[in-house]
């Protein structure tokens, strides 16, 4: 194989791998000869000396205690970290673009600044030794494997449609977007479509290659200016203007 036959972005990440060799010896190493384990419910640890407790007696933790003794390990090795914290749901539990996170998804994991490469995201809980917990991903996302969980994520889902049903209904009327709807269909026919997950200004901004770009500019102005301030002055101008570009 050529490096130099391979795309810009393809070598970055060959480079970026190279660079954290070394910091994924030198840490995640020592945790894997430890033979930590994973677990929900691990024993309670000494709480004036967490870290040692976890790393050299307990040896059973979840996500944040995995993090934090890597986190301190690198700051140890001269390394800046941070530990940041979130959610890391399963796709399993996804239908659609409905997904279920859970409390029992919280997460943590760990930056390091890797110099040229800034802050790159590191999982120390992937290097557990064993799994004490019932879980479908050690990274974190915890579900069980039943059909009495797929028939309740289903039930989910049809209730949240249900709910959006009921709330697009009982919501009142939007001037702005009815006013937009003849250019939306305008649109349409030149294919550019808006989707459910795109805002008004992200496909105004599609237009512009389409219809005049100052004329585009105004609507998106008059859209938001009816949309979002609470004095809707500008509605018969939003219209007139959408009427002037259709011609």
């Amino acid at each position: 194989m050529n490096i130099k036959t391979l795309s810009y972005e393809t070598r970055l990440d060959i480079a970026l791998i190279l660079s954290i060799i070394p910091h994924l010896f030198l840490l995640k190493f020592p945790m894997l000869v430890l033979k930590l384990s994973y677990s929900i419910r691990p024993k309670p640890l000494d709480l004036n000396h967490s870290i040692d407790s976890f790393l050299f007696d307990k040896k059973e933790g979840y996500c944040v205690h995995f993090a934090s003794s890597f986190a301190l390990s690198a700051r140890m090795a001269g390394i800046p970290s941070r530990i940041v914290t979130g959610f890391k749901a399963s796709k399993k539990n996804m239908v659609k673009n409905y997904l279920i996170i859970k409390e029992l998804d919280a997460h943590a994991w760990v930056e390091l600044y890797i110099k040229n490469n800034g802050w790159v995201r590191f999982e120390p809980t992937s290097s557990a030794y064993r799994i004490l917990s019932s879980v479908d991903n050690i990274d974190g996302s915890t579900t069980s494997n039943s059909i009495f969980k797929t028939i309740n994520i289903q039930f989910m889902y049809m209730k949240y449609l249900i709910n959006n049903w009921i709330l697009e209904k009982a919501k009142p009327r939007d001037e702005a977007l009815n006013a937009m709807l003849p250019l939306l269909k305008r649109l349409k026919k030149l294919g550019v479509i808006k989707e459910s997950y795109q805002t008004m200004e992200d496909l105004l901004q599609n237009a512009k290659t389409l219809i005049n770009k100052d004329k585009i500019e105004n609507i998106s102005y008059l859209y938001h200016r009816v949309k979002y301030s609470s004095k809707s002055d500008k509605l018969k101008e939003l219209k007139e203007a959408i009427v002037e570009i259709l011609k």
